[in-house]
């Protein structure tokens, strides 16, 4: 039987982080790079050598901070900078998030269009569940993945009594 004292403090941490998600103060993982001593230059500013290498110190930052990417073997060293830059590290989070104990996922296989994951990451049965799903949806034809980054970005640890909250969509 569970302890319903443990319950009732796991509710209200989880309130309380629904709260902050909701209200607030917010910062961001671009911003929260640059306090830990991080520079993001433009990406045009860096040539391919120096873009691979801060990209690299990017994601163990990130990392860092318990933010864990992960779908992006169909993007070039530059493009997934460009991606991060642009996008996802601009995206607003509670300030503190990375205190909660939890792990932060960003998938770049997903989000853009379907495409990118039906492309590259579906393996045949969801491609098949997709179009039973979505018949008027055009499938674009499967492609190789062009690059091989994924396996050896840092991974988060979960307890060993636990697991992730999802598998991996290619089942590793």
């Amino acid at each position: 039987m569970a302890d319903d004292s443990s319950n009732h403090e796991s509710y209200e941490a989880f309130e309380r982080r629904m709260r902050a998600y909701e209200e607030g103060p917010f910062t961001n993982d671009f911003d929260r790079l640059l306090k830990a001593g991080i520079d993001l230059p433009e990406p045009a500013a860096l040539n391919d050598q120096a873009l691979s290498a801060k990209l690299r110190q990017v994601i163990v930052g990130l990392a860092r901070f318990h933010v864990f990417i992960n779908g992006t073997d169909h993007l070039s060293d530059r493009d997934l900078y460009s991606r991060l830059w642009n996008d996802s590290l601009r995206e607003e989070i509670p300030e503190g998030a990375e205190n909660d104990g939890g792990n932060f996922h960003v998938d770049l296989s997903i989000g853009e269009t379907e495409d990118v994951f039906l492309r590259y990451y579906a393996d045949q049965e969801t491609r098949s569940r997709w179009l039973e799903d979505f018949p008027d949806c055009p499938m674009p034809p499967h492609e190789e993945l062009p690059f091989d980054r994924d396996r050896h970005l840092p991974q988060p640890s979960y307890p060993e009594t636990a697991k992730p909250p999802f598998p991996h969509p290619k089942g590793d």
